[in-house]
């Protein structure tokens, strides 16, 4: 006999259901086989990025050839974590903060008199710095400085300041004094943040940390650098009822 009309819209219903499960197996299978990729891909979080420097030191090159590591095997990347995470809270020490800013160093010097600093008296002054850090090895677990200071070299000369003759270093770069200072159990951490800027489609006055671009590359280079830490700084602003602050 003819099928009813009840007959043939079941059997309808029957095969959509047949294909759409297959459908959905297929695309599972898809998804399982496509999930190995995606994982490979992913980035790192900044976070851990920023934590990790240790994953970032390099074997051979020099600090200034700009060449960025491989990380290091998950084991011992943790491993190098803790270990200076420990070295820098130990007890009876603290971290020198000598990542002042040019702005912040030109004012230093106004204070002590200084009207007119050159470039090559502020880079004496980092390097003496760096210099007063290594007699204080008793009492520092890490210092602090800016990125473009690890790779500094105060070259010899004699530098006049306010009709008073100073006289450079010899010579020696900044390099040599971190040395010294890894030598003596003081960890070299660095400054990666490029200080604050607007924070576009936020509240006025609201800011956020510029310095993400290139991080990588800047971690790795801090990293041949003996670097084996990160600054990161945020400021965040937080409005009252009716009022403001910082």
């Amino acid at each position: 006999g003819v099928p009813s009309a009840s007959t043939a819209a079941e059997g309808g219903r029957g095969r959509l259901r047949t294909r759409c499960t297959h459908a959905m197996s297929t695309a599972r299978a898809e998804q399982r086989s496509l999930q190995p990729r995606v994982r490979q891909r992913r980035s790192p979080p900044l976070l851990l990025l920023l934590l990790l420097l240790p994953a970032l030191l390099l074997s051979g090159p020099s600090c200034v050839n700009g060449v960025v590591p491989d990380a290091e095997p998950a084991a011992a990347t943790a491993a190098a974590l803790v270990t200076n995470a420990q070295a820098l809270v130990r007890g009876g020490r603290g971290i020198l903060a000598a990542d002042e800013s040019q702005a912040t160093l030109m004012r230093r010097f106004e204070d002590t008199g200084i009207t007119s600093a050159s470039a090559a008296l502020q880079r004496e002054w980092r390097l003496h710095v760096l210099d007063a850090a290594v007699e204080l090895k008793r009492h520092l677990s890490g210092v602090i400085v800016e990125e473009s200071s690890l790779e500094l070299v105060v070259p010899p000369s004699h530098m006049v300041a306010n009709g008073g003759e100073r006289s450079a270093s010899s010579g020696r770069s900044v390099q040599k004094v971190v040395q010294a200072l890894v030598s003596r159990g003081i960890q070299v951490g660095v400054k990666v943040d490029k200080g604050l800027v607007p924070f576009e489609g936020g509240l006025a006055g609201e800011t956020v940390t510029n310095g993400m671009d290139g991080l990588r590359a800047r971690l790795g280079r801090a990293a041949a650098c003996n670097a084996t830490f990160a600054k990161w700084r945020a400021a965040l602003r937080v409005d009252g009822d009716g009022g403001g602050g910082a």
